[in-house]
C-alpha cells in the first residue's frame, strides 16, 4: 500500500442547519452534503471545498469518498473471514483479499 496522499484522518461528519460537512482532524471542511436536493440553480447538492488544499490532494480526497462503498464492504468480508476463519475456503479468503486490495488500489491510485 502506497502512502497516503488524501488528507490526513480522522474524519467526521458535523450535522450542520442543511448539510452534513465531512471535516478533517483540524476542523477543516473536505465536503459538504446538503440534507435537501437543491432543484434550482446554485450549487450542487454536495459540494467540495478546496480551501487549503492542492489539486493533488482533492483528487485523492474524491478517491477515496468515491471508493468508500467498497473500502465498507471489503473491511467486512475480512471481519467476517477474521471471526469465522473456519468457514471460509482458501478460494473465498483469496477472493476476500482480492476484493481488499482492489478497493484499497481504488482509494489511492488516480
Amino acid at each position: 500500500m502506497s502512502e497516503a496522499k488524501h488528507t490526513a484522518g480522522p474524519w467526521h461528519t458535523d450535522r450542520r442547519y442543511g448539510c452534513h460537512a465531512i471535516v478533517d482532524s483540524k476542523g477543516q471542511d473536505l465536503c459538504y452534503q446538503d440534507v435537501e436536493a437543491y432543484s434550482g440553480p446554485g450549487e450542487p447538492a454536495g459540494s467540495v471545498t478546496s480551501r487549503g488544499r492542492t489539486t493533488f490532494e482533492l483528487e485523492a480526497n474524491a478517491r477515496l469518498i468515491a471508493a468508500a462503498p467498497d473500502l465498507l464492504a471489503a473491511c467486512k468480508e475480512l471481519f467476517a473471514l477474521a471471526c469465522m476463519p473456519s468457514q471460509f475456503t482458501e478460494s473465498k479468503r483469496q477472493k476476500l483479499l482480492d476484493h481488499a486490495r482492489d478497493a484499497i488500489a481504488r482509494a489511492e491510485k488516480p
